[in-house]
Protein backbone atom coordinates (compact mmCIF):
# COMPACT_ATOMS: atom_id res chain seq x y z
CA UNK A 1 0.00 0.00 0.00
CA UNK A 2 2.17 3.33 -0.88
CA UNK A 3 -0.21 5.43 1.49
CA UNK A 4 1.31 3.81 4.56
CA UNK A 5 4.59 3.36 5.89
CA UNK A 6 3.87 0.50 8.25
CA UNK A 7 5.52 -2.23 5.77
CA UNK A 8 9.33 -0.20 6.25
CA UNK A 9 11.49 -0.97 6.62
CA UNK A 10 11.23 -3.42 4.16
CA UNK A 11 14.60 -3.40 1.61
CA UNK A 12 17.81 -3.65 3.55
CA UNK A 13 21.47 -2.38 2.26
CA UNK A 14 23.54 -4.90 1.93
CA UNK A 15 26.99 -4.78 3.19
CA UNK A 16 29.95 -4.58 0.27
CA UNK A 17 31.43 -7.62 0.02
CA UNK A 18 34.64 -8.53 -2.33
CA UNK A 19 33.38 -12.41 -2.79
CA UNK A 20 29.84 -11.08 -4.84
CA UNK A 21 30.02 -12.39 -8.29
CA UNK A 22 30.21 -8.93 -10.09
CA UNK A 23 27.83 -8.81 -13.48
CA UNK A 24 30.67 -6.49 -15.04
CA UNK A 25 33.15 -9.64 -14.93
CA UNK A 26 31.01 -12.28 -15.90
CA UNK A 27 28.32 -10.84 -18.63
CA UNK A 28 28.91 -7.20 -18.34
CA UNK A 29 30.62 -6.91 -21.92
CA UNK A 30 26.98 -8.21 -23.27
CA UNK A 31 25.38 -5.12 -24.95
CA UNK A 32 21.57 -4.78 -24.25
CA UNK A 33 19.59 -3.22 -27.50
CA UNK A 34 17.05 -0.75 -25.60
CA UNK A 35 15.70 -0.57 -28.96
CA UNK A 36 14.45 -4.04 -29.12
CA UNK A 37 13.30 -3.79 -25.93
CA UNK A 38 12.63 -7.15 -23.50
CA UNK A 39 9.47 -8.60 -21.71
CA UNK A 40 9.74 -11.63 -19.86
CA UNK A 41 6.34 -11.98 -19.27
CA UNK A 42 5.83 -12.77 -23.39
CA UNK A 43 9.05 -15.03 -22.89
CA UNK A 44 7.02 -16.94 -20.33
CA UNK A 45 3.61 -16.79 -22.38
CA UNK A 46 5.69 -18.38 -24.89
CA UNK A 47 7.10 -21.11 -23.13
CA UNK A 48 3.48 -21.78 -21.85
CA UNK A 49 2.12 -21.75 -25.31
CA UNK A 50 -0.57 -19.35 -23.74
CA UNK A 51 -0.38 -16.38 -25.59
CA UNK A 52 -2.42 -14.45 -22.49
CA UNK A 53 -0.95 -15.81 -20.03
CA UNK A 54 -0.27 -13.15 -16.62
CA UNK A 55 2.17 -13.61 -13.81
CA UNK A 56 0.07 -13.65 -10.96
CA UNK A 57 0.70 -10.39 -8.78
CA UNK A 58 1.59 -10.73 -5.45
CA UNK A 59 0.65 -8.51 -2.41
CA UNK A 60 2.73 -8.32 0.64
CA UNK A 61 -0.28 -6.51 2.90
CA UNK A 62 1.32 -4.40 5.31
CA UNK A 63 4.30 -6.82 6.00
CA UNK A 64 7.94 -6.15 4.91
CA UNK A 65 8.41 -9.54 3.09
CA UNK A 66 9.42 -7.53 -0.46
CA UNK A 67 12.50 -9.34 -0.64
CA UNK A 68 10.60 -12.48 -0.65
CA UNK A 69 8.26 -12.08 -2.76
CA UNK A 70 10.88 -10.07 -5.51
CA UNK A 71 12.44 -13.80 -5.20
CA UNK A 72 9.35 -15.85 -5.53
CA UNK A 73 8.72 -14.29 -8.73
CA UNK A 74 11.86 -14.36 -10.51
CA UNK A 75 12.04 -18.26 -9.25
CA UNK A 76 8.98 -18.90 -11.09
CA UNK A 77 10.30 -17.03 -14.11
CA UNK A 78 13.02 -19.37 -14.28
CA UNK A 79 11.12 -22.19 -13.96
CA UNK A 80 8.51 -21.58 -16.19
CA UNK A 81 11.14 -20.93 -19.19
CA UNK A 82 13.03 -23.73 -18.22
CA UNK A 83 9.97 -26.37 -17.80
CA UNK A 84 7.04 -25.09 -19.45
CA UNK A 85 5.14 -25.24 -16.65
CA UNK A 86 4.06 -22.15 -14.33
CA UNK A 87 3.75 -22.66 -10.84
CA UNK A 88 3.20 -19.94 -7.78
CA UNK A 89 6.64 -19.88 -5.40
CA UNK A 90 6.62 -19.52 -1.70
CA UNK A 91 7.57 -15.86 -0.76
CA UNK A 92 7.57 -16.76 2.74
CA UNK A 93 10.04 -19.96 2.14
CA UNK A 94 12.89 -17.31 1.06
CA UNK A 95 11.69 -14.45 4.06
CA UNK A 96 11.03 -16.50 6.99
CA UNK A 97 14.95 -17.54 6.33
CA UNK A 98 16.08 -14.12 5.99
CA UNK A 99 14.25 -11.57 7.81
CA UNK A 100 15.92 -9.15 9.91
CA UNK A 101 15.15 -7.69 13.49
CA UNK A 102 12.48 -4.95 12.69
CA UNK A 103 11.44 -6.27 9.68
CA UNK A 104 12.88 -6.24 5.81
CA UNK A 105 15.39 -8.36 4.19
CA UNK A 106 18.93 -8.06 2.23
CA UNK A 107 19.42 -9.07 -1.36
CA UNK A 108 22.83 -11.33 -0.75
CA UNK A 109 20.72 -13.22 1.71
CA UNK A 110 17.75 -13.19 -0.34
CA UNK A 111 19.91 -14.24 -2.87
CA UNK A 112 21.75 -17.18 -0.66
CA UNK A 113 18.47 -19.32 -0.45
CA UNK A 114 17.54 -18.94 -4.20
CA UNK A 115 20.84 -20.28 -4.71
CA UNK A 116 21.36 -22.70 -2.39
CA UNK A 117 17.69 -24.02 -1.64
CA UNK A 118 15.92 -22.86 -4.49
CA UNK A 119 11.83 -21.74 -3.56
CA UNK A 120 9.46 -24.67 -2.84
CA UNK A 121 5.65 -24.28 -4.50
CA UNK A 122 3.24 -21.63 -2.62
CA UNK A 123 0.77 -24.42 -2.52
CA UNK A 124 2.81 -26.09 -0.26
CA UNK A 125 3.75 -23.63 1.86
CA UNK A 126 1.31 -20.27 1.62
CA UNK A 127 2.35 -16.89 2.35
CA UNK A 128 -1.21 -15.69 3.09
CA UNK A 129 -2.26 -14.18 5.35
CA UNK A 130 0.36 -11.80 4.26
CA UNK A 131 1.33 -10.39 7.67
CA UNK A 132 5.05 -10.02 9.18
CA UNK A 133 4.40 -12.39 11.90
CA UNK A 134 2.82 -15.16 10.36
CA UNK A 135 5.76 -14.67 6.79
CA UNK A 136 8.30 -15.17 9.30
CA UNK A 137 7.39 -18.24 11.33
CA UNK A 138 10.80 -20.60 9.97
CA UNK A 139 9.19 -23.32 11.97
CA UNK A 140 6.58 -23.57 9.37
CA UNK A 141 9.41 -24.67 6.89
CA UNK A 142 9.35 -28.19 6.64
CA UNK A 143 11.78 -31.38 5.14
CA UNK A 144 9.39 -32.04 2.19
CA UNK A 145 9.09 -27.69 1.41
CA UNK A 146 13.23 -28.00 1.45
CA UNK A 147 13.04 -31.05 -0.69
CA UNK A 148 10.42 -29.67 -3.41
CA UNK A 149 12.20 -26.06 -3.12
CA UNK A 150 15.23 -27.79 -5.07
CA UNK A 151 13.45 -27.97 -8.18
CA UNK A 152 13.16 -23.98 -8.37
CA UNK A 153 17.09 -23.27 -7.91
CA UNK A 154 19.42 -21.31 -9.28
CA UNK A 155 23.17 -20.48 -9.99
CA UNK A 156 25.21 -18.31 -7.14
CA UNK A 157 23.64 -14.78 -7.46
CA UNK A 158 25.49 -12.12 -9.00
CA UNK A 159 25.53 -8.52 -8.14
CA UNK A 160 24.62 -5.86 -11.24
CA UNK A 161 25.39 -2.63 -9.87
CA UNK A 162 23.20 0.26 -10.76
CA UNK A 163 24.28 0.91 -14.08
CA UNK A 164 21.23 0.58 -16.42
CA UNK A 165 23.02 -0.87 -19.46
CA UNK A 166 24.42 -3.33 -16.92
CA UNK A 167 20.79 -4.06 -15.68
CA UNK A 168 19.82 -3.87 -19.05
CA UNK A 169 21.84 -6.47 -20.44
CA UNK A 170 21.56 -8.56 -17.10
CA UNK A 171 18.10 -8.32 -17.66
CA UNK A 172 18.20 -9.79 -21.31
CA UNK A 173 20.38 -12.38 -20.54
CA UNK A 174 19.05 -13.62 -17.41
CA UNK A 175 15.16 -13.17 -17.47
CA UNK A 176 15.16 -10.42 -14.12
CA UNK A 177 17.28 -8.59 -12.09
CA UNK A 178 16.12 -7.71 -8.74
CA UNK A 179 16.59 -3.69 -7.48
CA UNK A 180 16.57 -2.22 -4.14
CA UNK A 181 15.01 1.16 -4.60
CA UNK A 182 14.04 4.31 -2.51
CA UNK A 183 10.56 5.28 -2.23
CA UNK A 184 8.08 7.80 -0.63
CA UNK A 185 4.53 8.28 -0.30
CA UNK A 186 4.72 11.41 -2.93
CA UNK A 187 1.61 10.65 -4.72
CA UNK A 188 3.69 9.10 -7.95
CA UNK A 189 3.61 5.02 -6.74
CA UNK A 190 0.20 3.84 -6.86
CA UNK A 191 0.37 4.38 -10.92
CA UNK A 192 2.11 2.49 -13.86
CA UNK A 193 5.24 5.62 -13.96
CA UNK A 194 6.58 6.04 -10.14
CA UNK A 195 8.90 9.11 -9.21
CA UNK A 196 11.76 9.53 -7.46
CA UNK A 197 11.33 10.37 -3.57
CA UNK A 198 13.41 13.75 -2.62
CA UNK A 199 13.67 12.43 0.83
CA UNK A 200 13.46 8.54 1.93
CA UNK A 201 10.48 7.02 3.34
CA UNK A 202 11.06 3.21 2.98
CA UNK A 203 13.24 0.96 0.51
CA UNK A 204 11.90 -1.84 -1.54
CA UNK A 205 12.98 -4.80 -3.35
CA UNK A 206 11.38 -5.43 -7.29
CA UNK A 207 11.88 -7.59 -10.07
CA UNK A 208 12.48 -5.82 -12.60
CA UNK A 209 12.09 -7.94 -16.38
CA UNK A 210 11.05 -5.65 -18.86
CA UNK A 211 12.51 -3.17 -20.63
CA UNK A 212 11.49 -0.23 -23.43
CA UNK A 213 11.92 2.75 -24.66
CA UNK A 214 9.18 5.20 -24.28
CA UNK A 215 9.06 8.58 -25.93
CA UNK A 216 12.75 8.49 -26.22
CA UNK A 217 13.49 7.41 -22.30
CA UNK A 218 14.69 3.91 -21.00
CA UNK A 219 12.40 2.32 -18.71
CA UNK A 220 13.04 -0.61 -16.63
CA UNK A 221 9.58 -2.44 -16.06
CA UNK A 222 8.76 -3.84 -12.56
CA UNK A 223 6.34 -6.12 -11.19
CA UNK A 224 4.98 -5.43 -7.36
CA UNK A 225 4.31 -6.98 -4.50
CA UNK A 226 1.22 -4.68 -3.17
CA UNK A 227 -1.56 -6.61 -5.40
CA UNK A 228 -3.27 -5.57 -8.54
CA UNK A 229 -4.49 -2.65 -8.03
CA UNK A 230 -1.35 -1.10 -8.67
CA UNK A 231 0.07 0.56 -11.73
CA UNK A 232 -0.95 -1.12 -14.77
CA UNK A 233 -1.97 -4.99 -12.87
CA UNK A 234 0.58 -4.50 -10.74
CA UNK A 235 3.41 -3.16 -13.29
CA UNK A 236 5.66 -0.21 -13.37
CA UNK A 237 8.19 1.54 -14.91
CA UNK A 238 11.01 3.01 -13.48
CA UNK A 239 12.62 5.56 -15.75
CA UNK A 240 16.21 6.84 -16.25
CA UNK A 241 15.81 9.49 -13.61
CA UNK A 242 15.70 6.73 -10.83
CA UNK A 243 18.56 5.70 -11.98
CA UNK A 244 20.26 8.72 -12.52
CA UNK A 245 19.19 10.48 -9.49
CA UNK A 246 20.70 7.48 -7.34
CA UNK A 247 17.47 5.83 -6.32
CA UNK A 248 18.52 2.67 -7.34
CA UNK A 249 20.67 1.15 -4.66
CA UNK A 250 21.74 -1.95 -5.72
CA UNK A 251 20.70 -5.27 -8.36
CA UNK A 252 20.91 -9.30 -7.84
CA UNK A 253 20.52 -11.36 -10.95
CA UNK A 254 20.65 -15.36 -11.19
CA UNK A 255 20.27 -17.89 -13.90
CA UNK A 256 18.71 -20.99 -13.34
CA UNK A 257 19.88 -23.84 -12.53
CA UNK A 258 18.86 -27.23 -14.82
CA UNK A 259 15.60 -29.43 -13.25
CA UNK A 260 17.48 -31.99 -11.24
CA UNK A 261 17.41 -35.75 -13.01
CA UNK A 262 14.42 -37.97 -10.78
CA UNK A 263 16.24 -40.24 -8.06
CA UNK A 264 18.28 -43.43 -8.92
CA UNK A 265 18.79 -41.41 -11.87
CA UNK A 266 22.20 -42.24 -13.83
CA UNK A 267 23.21 -40.68 -17.22
CA UNK A 268 25.16 -43.88 -19.16
CA UNK A 269 28.15 -42.52 -21.49
CA UNK A 270 27.88 -45.01 -24.67
CA UNK A 271 30.59 -42.70 -26.54
CA UNK A 272 34.65 -42.31 -25.58
CA UNK A 273 34.82 -38.52 -25.31
CA UNK A 274 38.00 -37.32 -26.13
CA UNK A 275 39.55 -33.91 -26.35
CA UNK A 276 38.14 -31.91 -29.88
CA UNK A 277 34.96 -33.67 -29.86
CA UNK A 278 31.36 -32.13 -29.94
CA UNK A 279 27.55 -33.41 -30.20
CA UNK A 280 25.16 -34.49 -27.36
CA UNK A 281 27.49 -36.14 -24.88
CA UNK A 282 29.35 -33.35 -24.48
Amino acid sequence: DPSSDTFSPGGLIDRVDNRDYRWSEIGGAAQFKWEDGFDAEKNVQAALQQPTFKIPVKDQAQSSSCGGMAWAYLAEILEALNTGTYEPRSAKYVYAQTYQAGGGSTGRDNAAIFGSQGVCKESLLTSAPATEAFLTRGQDIMDSHRENAKFAKAFPYVSTGTNLDAIGSAMGMNSGVILLVNGANNGTWGSENPQPPTSVAWRHWLLACKARINNGVRQVGVINSWGPMIGAGGWQWLSENYFTTGNVLSGWTHVFAPVPPPPGFHHVFNTDLRQGMSGPEI
